[in-house]
């Protein structure tokens, strides 16, 4: 009887391979995936933060443009103003001198386009 319980127990340990086998290829598959996500997770990381970073500088960049902007459009109200004033206040002398050309040329050549008015261009 006590022979019959080796050879029950041996014939059971040679299918034991058939579960083992698979366990560990599968076990194996789960940890290489965990890694995998791991670095890419890291990898998304770190391409969001640099979009972020250029996101911002871009911000900066277009906020300096638009005060650039804002100074250049400001310089031509002001010297459409004083020209403005300049024709209220001495009508006959602002068109004999031309001073209101000077004003109009340094207003197009500030922002680098000719200004239209009434249909044609100045």
């Amino acid at each position: 009887m006590a022979e019959n319980c080796r050879t029950d127990s041996r014939k059971k340990k040679q299918y034991a391979y058939i579960l083992f086998i698979p366990f560990v290829l599968i076990s194996s598959y789960i940890i290489l995936n965990i890694f995998i996500a791991i670095i890419v997770n890291g990898m998304r990381d770190a391409r969001l933060q640099r979009e972020e970073e250029q996101r911002k500088r871009q911000r900066a960049e277009n906020r300096q443009y638009v005060a650039e902007q804002d100074e250049l459009l400001l310089g031509i109200l002001l010297a459409k103003l004083n020209e403005m004033e300049e024709r209220i206040l001495n009508p006959e002398s602002g068109r004999a001198t031309g001073s209101s050309n000077k004003t109009r040329d340094s207003a197009t050549r500030a922002t680098g386009t000719g200004r239209w008015r009434w249909g044609r261009r100045r």
